[in-house]
């Protein structure tokens, strides 16, 4: 549980806000607490909360990075209609069809 807070959002969007903040807004980011506040509001079925926990687990921020965990997260948004999750399901796509490439070379 992040520590530098006086009171804890309830509503997915605040949550994600102050995800955000503390991955780029503070002086020094902490990556586990933006990932337990955008853990928070994927658990109430907050779209953007999906995409973030999408984009922590490829990046690796609070957590390790997992492709198949992004791009679970990633379809969770792309079923809800078109966003920039899309953008990243089809990086996160064609990276495996390179690496099976890859690999079948060797």
């Amino acid at each position: 549980m992040p520590k530098r807070l006086i009171f804890h959002p309830t509503g997915a969007r605040e949550q994600v806000n102050l995800g955000r903040d503390y991955l780029f807004t503070f002086q020094q980011p902490d990556h586990h607490s933006a990932f337990y506040w955008f853990e928070r509001a994927a658990q109430q079925n907050e779209s953007i909360g999906h995409y973030w926990m999408g984009r922590v687990h490829q990046c690796g921020y609070g957590t390790m990075k997992d492709p198949h965990q992004a791009l679970k997260w990633y379809l969770h948004v792309w079923q809800k209609g078109p966003s920039v999750s899309q953008f990243f399901v089809r990086q996160l796509l064609k990276d495996f069809f390179q690496l099976n490439e890859i690999i079948n070379q060797c």
